[in-house]
Parts: structure tokens; sequence; C-alpha cells
């Protein structure tokens, strides 16, 4: 095989929690097998995030891949900023293992936010309940509801009274009868006569 590394770059290099970043992969070589891996700076390592992507098989007939990554699908932290780097890795059609890396810069918005979840992609079937946490300047009666990505509603996952001040709630990936919520990406509402805010999360089964 040609002795040419492949290559990964990711644009924008530093952008915002709900932004969107361009992935371009060229392998430079005829390739038997790749992945796209992501290491986060806490040690944590996500080898399947991007498993549909890769599905695809693009790079099997083409010279370079070029995608789309919403940074909402990334599990982030409470930092302010994090650094991450995402490994673009191939098996040649020859048996070699070769791998290049790409940095991204991921900066939260400074203001604090009216409601938080404890993390942007939500795995039911293997992570704790997902925990919203939202915050309210009095007493009021509180609705929860989900929606799909397109605005359709898809269940009411809570309705109650809550205090003044931050309040947390736990959804367990349920609709209101006990069904689970298919993998795809939501919108959660929380909602009262004189409040409203929304948080996007990613459904992963």
């Amino acid at each position: 095989c040609i002795e040419i590394d492949p290559s990964i770059t990711v644009t924008p290099a530093t952008v915002e929690s709900d932004a969107i970043v361009t992935v371009r992969v060229k392998p430079n070589v005829p390739v038997h097998s790749w992945d796209v891996w992501l290491y986060y700076a806490d040690g944590r390592v996500d080898s399947v995030m991007l498993d549909e992507v890769v599905a695809e098989g693009k790079l099997l007939t083409e010279p370079e891949y070029e995608f789309s990554l919403s940074v909402e699908q990334f599990e982030l932290l409470e930092e302010l900023q994090q650094d991450m780097t995402l490994e673009f890795r191939i098996v040649t059609i020859c048996g070699e293992f070769r791998s290049a890396q790409a940095s991204l810069t991921i900066q939260q918005p400074g203001e604090e936010e009216d409601v938080k979840l404890s993390r942007n992609v939500f795995r039911p079937d293997r992570d704790n309940r997902l925990e919203i946490e939202f915050k309210l300047d009095t007493d009021q009666n509180i609705d929860f509801e989900l929606y799909d990505i397109t605005g359709s509603y898809v269940t009411k996952i809570h309705g109650g009274e809550f205090k003044t001040g931050w309040n947390t709630l736990a959804w367990d990936g349920l609709t209101a009868n006990g069904q689970k919520v298919g993998s795809g990406m939501y919108i959660i509402t929380v909602r009262s006569s004189t409040f409203k805010t929304w948080k996007k999360v990613m459904v992963v089964r």
C-alpha cells in the first residue's frame, strides 16, 4: 500500500454548544473499513456515536466524504469550554491500521439558562433517568411536553406544581402510556401560563 496518512478536518474548529460542524475525512488509500471516534477531555471515548454515518460506507467507493454533525449529539459537561478530539480510523485493503485526528472546542453560552439537561444524548436503556433542571421566579404549575424535531406533539412527560428557584424532574424515556420513545432528536418544553422554555435532546436506543 502507498505510505500516505489519512486526514480529517472539522470546520469550524471552535463553536458554541448548539452549532453544526462539518467533518471531512479522506483516507488517501483504498480502505477495507473505517470509523470515527470521539475523545472527550475527561477521558471518555465514544466509538459508536457516528456508526450510522459510517454504515453508509461512502469511503469504500469515494476518495473522501463530508458530513454535518450536530454538537448537541455530544454528551457535554457543564464547563464553559470543552476540548475534544475526533479520530478518523481506517484499515487499508492491505490490512494496515492508520488514523488521523482533529480538535474541536465547544463553548457554552456564558449567561445562566432557565433550564438544563443532565445530558445532551439520552440512552434510556443504558443511562439513569434524564434530569431536567429548571428555574422559576414564583411557585407555578408546570407542564413538561415532548415534541419531535418537526414540532409534532409526542407526549406529556409530567404536570404539577413546583416551587420558586431551581427544581429537578427526572424522565425515564417513556410516553405517558408507558411506551418507549424511539431514537431521534426531540424538544422538551417546560411551560406554565407565564413561563416557557425548551431544550433539545437526542434519544438513542
